[in-house]
């Protein structure tokens, strides 16, 4: 009972988890998209918002996944969804940010980091890692070319375009980063698990003792009410049996004492008989005397 309750706790937590990249994230994601295209009056390629439905349905669909292969490539799919974005929204980020490195190091740090809460192999992991870096580092390549859209008389300030300094720094940096963010999260959470395993094992042995203890208590009740069961037709018996011995009893007492009684009243006739043969023998000895005189 209780490993199925913390299933549904679990599943309940990542319902929750869901529903909050859903409610929250959704939204945010299209304010973003209006605002560049309607407010900065930005000419925004329509397909950002294809796009972005694209990226919402791998969120929602990735939950009800069953299969590893078809979750690693809807994972590697809205990989790409988000590299399309970023790519359109280059001419935005460089104007904001100076560059397009940041938001896409962390986009990916995102998808790496959460992948791990999947129930992937660490091949699945590392394949991302090699599609994570191919991809934020195209993104760079096609910053330091200048490849990328341009949106009318929106001007964009490309301060490191052609920048070979930027270019490499910002190359070892993703390349260093990611590989050092995922090993090292990989190597902590296989520690994690080490310990989960080893913490579900001593539950499953605590749960194995329990058992054990509920089985052994539960013949002893059992052989405690046979005995019981055993006693009370003991008793019951003994009772009928000293309820037999106590009328026996009683007829054998009513039947001495009517004899007894019987007898009493025979030695009272001959107590009456003796009784009166004693005054004939003292009147007959009268008798004599006077004669004899």
């Amino acid at each position: 009972m209780s490993e199925i309750f913390e299933k549904k706790e679990e599943l309940s937590k990542q319902i929750l988890i869901f529903w909050r990249i859903v409610v929250f994230g959704a939204p945010s994601l299209f304010l973003i998209l209006i605002y560049t295209k309607f407010i900065l009056k930005i000419p925004l390629n329509n397909g950002a918002f294809l796009v972005g439905l694209y990226f919402l349905f791998c969120i929602y669909f990735i939950p009800r996944i069953n299969s590893a292969k078809v979750l690693g490539a809807t994972i590697i799919s809205g990989m790409a969804a988000c590299w399309v974005l970023l790519y359109l929204f280059a001419p935005l980020l460089i104007n904001f940010l100076g560059s397009i490195a940041l938001p896409t190091y962390v986009v990916y740090v995102f998808f790496l980091g959460n992948t791990f809460n999947l129930s992937l192999g660490k091949r699945f992991v590392y394949i991302f890692l090699v599609i994570s870096l191919l991809l934020s580092c195209s993104l760079l390549f096609f910053e330091y070319f200048g490849q990328y859209p341009s949106y009318g008389n929106y001007i964009i300030n490309n301060y490191f375009l052609k920048n070979d300094f930027h270019l490499g720094s910002s190359l070892v940096i993703f390349i260093v980063g990611l590989s050092f963010f995922t090993f090292h999260t990989n190597s902590f959470l296989a520690t994690l698990e080490d310990k989960l395993n080893n913490l579900l094992q001593a539950r499953l042995r605590v749960a194995e003792m329990k058992s054990s203890l509920e089985e052994r208590v539960r013949e002893r009740t059992e052989d405690l009410e046979e005995a019981k069961i055993v006693l009370e037709i003991k008793v019951q018996a003994r009772t009928r049996e000293l309820a037999a011995l106590a009328a026996n009893l009683e007829k054998d007492v009513f039947e001495r004492t009517k004899e007894l009684q019987k007898r009493v009243e025979e030695l009272e006739k001959f107590s009456r008989l003796s009784s009166g043969r004693g005054k004939r023998l003292t009147e007959l000895d009268k008798e004599i005397n006077k004669l004899n005189n």
